[in-house]
């Protein structure tokens, strides 16, 4: 899945609207605002793939120069979490060439993951209503691109997301509820139109031996509230961070407090109390 037509790279992902003549919105996507939520098994997988890669690649790093063994062992997560990323996006570009009844996979690598979201499609949906949709908020300012919109067998309207990493995380919920409260979906022609009415949503997880697990997510108002704070979190680090101190005033220099001191020789001088 190449970037979305309405996506801009900028410190994050960030769309625009419309995408010719004068922008009215430029706003972070929905994946760029929860990257505000605190993520500490991140942390962790990220140490423990550093040690690894130390473990198992010694002869690699362990004659270098001190800054050059820590810059190759500090970049070994992104080694994975490339890789990951790059099977997500091309699964996901699987699927939507199968959606839209091109059902051509080139790299047989994938063939298990799309086998799973077929699955999970044949078995649950009777029509697919988006696929790759970009929907914004003009009141919330942001923006995002859902994965489908389908009915469901019991005549429900669900969003679909789907997940090719280890596993489905409690985010996902916070993530299908910001583009089920969006307000209308933009096409790359500059023509918007309302989202249908959302009953729920399912994070689909497509794993490589060809099964999926699916979770469903009850939306709430709490669930869009707590999204809605992470977006002002947001909108400080866009609008009010860099700017929230003020001028730098700067205290004397070491030579200059010595002096004012009475430590002339350099000696640490101790204040008896009185």
């Amino acid at each position: 899945m190449s970037a979305p037509v309405l996506a801009r790279d900028r410190s994050g992902r960030r769309y625009v609207w419309p995408p010719k003549g004068p922008s009215e919105l430029v706003v972070p996507s929905v994946t760029t605002i929860l990257g505000q939520l605190s993520k500490p098994a991140l942390v962790n997988w990220s140490a423990k793939e550093v040690a690894t890669y130390a473990a198992e690649n010694m002869d690699a790093w362990q004659n270098l120069p001190p800054s050059d063994a820590i810059d190759l062992l500090k970049r070994a997560p992104y080694r994975n979490m490339t890789k990951r990323q790059n099977i997500g996006s091309a699964v996901h570009t699987a699927i939507e060439s199968w959606q839209g009844g091109e059902p051509v996979v080139e790299d047989l690598d994938l063939l298990p993951y799309v086998a799973a979201a077929v699955g999970f499609l044949d078995g649950h949906t009777t029509e697919l209503l988006e696929q790759e949709a970009t929907v914004f908020s003009r009141q919330y300012l942001y923006a995002g691109t859902l994965d489908a919109i389908v009915t469901l067998k019991d005549g429900r309207i669900a969003i679909v997301d789907w997940k090719t990493g280890k596993a489905i995380y409690p985010e996902a919920a916070l993530q299908l509820c910001a583009y089920a409260n969006a307000e209308f979906v933009g096409t790359a022609d500059g023509t918007e139109h309302p989202l249908p009415e959302i009953d729920l949503g399912i994070v689909v997880h497509l794993k490589d031996d060809g099964t999926y697990v699916a979770r469903e997510v009850e939306f709430s108002t709490r669930m869009f509230k707590t999204f809605v704070a992470l977006r002002t979190v947001q909108l400080w680090r866009d609008d009010h961070e860099q700017h929230a101190l003020g001028e730098t005033r700067r205290g004397p220099d070491k030579k200059e407090a010595d002096s004012a001191a009475g430590n002339t020789d350099g000696r640490v001088v101790r204040l008896r109390p009185a």
